[in-house]
């Protein structure tokens, strides 16, 4: 059995520790090209309401069983009605951790790359043609493979290297990592915020982020898009905010502590949303085309519009760039970390006989494997289908069996009671939070769910062949749930 994880030595190292997973490639890399392809402002609405209504009362419900029960979420879920049929559901959370693992640390691996180039800065004679054709290699289709990218496959190597020496001794290189690491990429984006809106045309760029286009939000696929980055951008649905409230003291309050770790995680979506509006809006002035005209949209936009903003700096655009990247890389390191632990301390609640450095080992071979599919000339494709499915599905199944599952079969009232203390049961934000949990968000994501599956199947997803599409959708969906049920079983 692996060694025994210890409490977080104070509510602070928590926040950092939860901000650093929930604020990290998700903000960079996912929001604004979720925000440019949605419309902007319309998606920023809809994704602050899912936030407050979906986000906020699901990390609520995740750390506070984490805290009451001590353990990880496949043993979580086991002590609800003292039925072990749901350590199936924190299983699944485990294995869309570890299917987030395969694909965001080859995107980390690109940031790592960025930063080791910064002070030759290649991308400034086009970043968009730099990206997808010179550092990506990018192949015509899903089914023309290529060959591995040397460089994205040393990155992934030191990543994994760099992850093991953090961990295999406990959690207090979590919490190191979390302090130190977490305050930079604030302090840098900032700056870059301050230099990106000062450029001609960027006030274009935020009128498209901020002036919404009401009639967008009355798309289901915007709501979708919404729902599941606010799952994706605070860790639920992985089982690691249920690690982390495992490790957290009696005395803290979860409201109050969730609270705060949303908020800093939205205020790390607006400024990457700001900075890349503003850069686009200056571009679109400079070349005399709609902001909608400048670039293509989709996964790269954060590796095409960034590197460009960098070389928009008055000065010493090397160093800023370098600096830039380099923080963005231990943001996302610290994200990395945090879904590791989440795996790391469903294994070590299980009857598993291996050390902590052992499960770890194994974990990191499992994931170097996993991850060289991405390095190759579809990896982009590739990436973007598993992320679909792993995000848009996997994960929004395992929100609404936790969500049914926490509110009516382990009395709600009992967790309230336990989460807020302090406060009358009939208090309306008591009644508002029952209310979520138990009726609202079940209901509205599995709607969502099923418009989603409707439309992928009649309407195809990202114009990939339905073949590849598919069959890599039943695969993740399939191994999912035989693992999972297997896990629970024996472990």
């Amino acid at each position: 059995m692996g060694q025994t994880r210890k409490d977080f030595t104070s509510v602070w190292i928590f926040i950092l520790a939860a901000v650093g997973s929930a604020a990290g490639l998700g903000n960079l890399w996912r929001f604004p090209y979720l925000a440019y392809e949605h419309g902007g402002a319309a998606f920023f609405i809809a994704y602050i309401t899912c936030l407050l209504c979906i986000g906020l009362p699901l990390l609520i419900l995740e750390v506070g069983l984490g805290k009451v029960s001590k353990k990880g979420a496949p043993e979580s879920l086991a002590l609800i009605g003292h039925a072990k049929r749901f350590k199936i559901i924190g299983w699944l959370a485990v294995l869309a951790a570890f299917g987030v693992l395969t694909y965001y640390i080859v995107i980390t691996s690109w940031v790592l790359n960025f930063a080791v180039d910064s002070f030759k800065m290649p991308w400034q004679t086009g970043s968009e043609s730099y990206f997808f054709n010179q550092f990506l290699g990018l192949s015509a289709g899903i089914d023309s493979f290529g060959t591995p990218k040397l460089a994205i496959v040393l990155g992934v190597i030191a990543i994994l290297l760099l992850t093991y020496i953090s961990l295999y001794r406990g959690t207090s290189g979590l919490a190191f990592v979390a302090k130190w690491i977490t305050p930079i990429p604030f302090i840098l984006l900032i700056i870059l915020l301050a230099n990106s809106v000062s450029l001609s045309g960027s006030l274009t760029g935020l009128y498209a982020l901020f002036v919404p286009i009401w009639s967008s939000l009355l798309e289901t696929k915007i709501w979708f898009a919404a729902a599941t980055q606010v799952i994706f951008s605070i860790s639920l649905a992985t089982g690691v905010m249920f690690a982390y409230g495992a490790l957290l003291g009696k005395d803290v309050k979860i409201g109050r502590t969730c609270t705060i770790v949303v908020i800093g995680d939205t205020l790390a979506s607006i400024i990457c949303s700001m900075i890349v509006f503003s850069v686009l809006g200056h571009v679109a002035h400079v070349d005399g085309k709609s902001i909608h005209d400048v670039v293509s949209g989709g996964i790269g936009l954060a590796f095409v519009v960034i590197p460009h903003a960098l070389t928009l700096l008055p000065a010493a655009q090397e160093f800023f760039s370098f600096i830039f990247y380099a923080s963005v890389f231990f943001l996302a390191f610290t994200s990395i970390v945090s879904l590791f632990e989440a795996v790391l301390a469903a294994l070590m609640d299980s009857k598993i006989k291996l050390k902590r450095a052992s499960i770890l080992f194994i974990i990191c071979v499992a994931l170097l494997i996993c991850n060289l599919f991405y390095t190759m000339g579809n990896g982009l494709y590739l990436l973007d289908v598993v992320d679909h499915f792993i995000n848009g599905y996997l994960m929004l199944v395992v929100m609404v069996a936790e969500a049914l599952v926490i509110a009516w079969l382990y009395d709600i009232n009992k967790l309230t009671r336990e989460l807020f203390p302090n406060h009358n049961a009939n208090n309306i934000l008591h009644v508002m939070f029952k209310a979520l949990t138990a009726y609202i968000i079940p209901i509205v994501l599995s709607v969502l769910f099923i418009k989603q599956v409707y439309a992928d199947i009649s309407g195809g997803y990202g114009g990939y062949p339905n073949g590849y599409l598919w069959g890599i959708g039943a695969l993740i969906l399939i191994l999912s749930v035989v693992i999972a049920q297997r896990l629970s079983r024996k472990v």
